[in-house]
């Protein structure tokens, strides 16, 4: 009867150092974000519109307007897209994690696209901080040591092996 080899851990199974630094770095910085609209932006927005009661009506611009008439509606319009992007982010951190090479690459592109509206609008420190986290998980991922996660096959490890007698 033949013995079952001795299973031990293999390295393939687990990221490198270089993708676990970039998905801490990633979903760090999407927790960062996420706050900052739920705890900041959300409730200045709040204000805003509750400070539209106290406005003279000739000063009331139309978007003023639409605030005041439907603010329900426009706390969900501002938030949407914030809430989208770290959705579709979130999904491909995570598909990223996994090894997959094409949730990488639309990661690296998205947030090459999200770079580039960073430095367009540097309108504070959180778009600031929004360029260095996104540059840092490209370089991240693209480094050479991080290469080996996303070949196109790794060696499989398959536990459930059977002896045969």
């Amino acid at each position: 009867m033949r013995e079952a080899p001795e299973v031990s851990p293999v390295a393939e199974d687990v990221p490198p150092g270089t993708v676990n630094a970039a998905l801490c770095v990633g979903w760090s910085y999407q927790i960062l974000v996420m706050g900052a609209l739920v705890f900041f932006h959300l409730p200045q927005q709040q204000a805003y519109i509750d400070s539209l009661a106290n406005k003279p009506n000739q000063q009331w611009t139309q978007q003023d307007i639409n605030l005041f008439l439907h603010p329900t509606a426009s706390m969900i319009g501002m938030s949407s897209p914030f809430v989208l992007m770290f959705a579709l982010s979130a999904w491909l951190l995570f598909k990223t994690g996994q090894g997959r090479v094409w949730a990488r690459n639309v990661l690296i592109g998205l947030f090459a696209l999200r770079i580039l509206v960073g430095l367009a609008v540097n309108q504070n420190a959180l778009s600031f901080l929004d360029v260095i986290a996104q540059v840092a998980v490209i370089v991240l991922l693209l480094l050479p040591a991080s290469r080996p996660w996303f070949a196109a096959e790794r060696p499989a490890t398959d536990h459930n092996f059977t002896t045969h007698g």
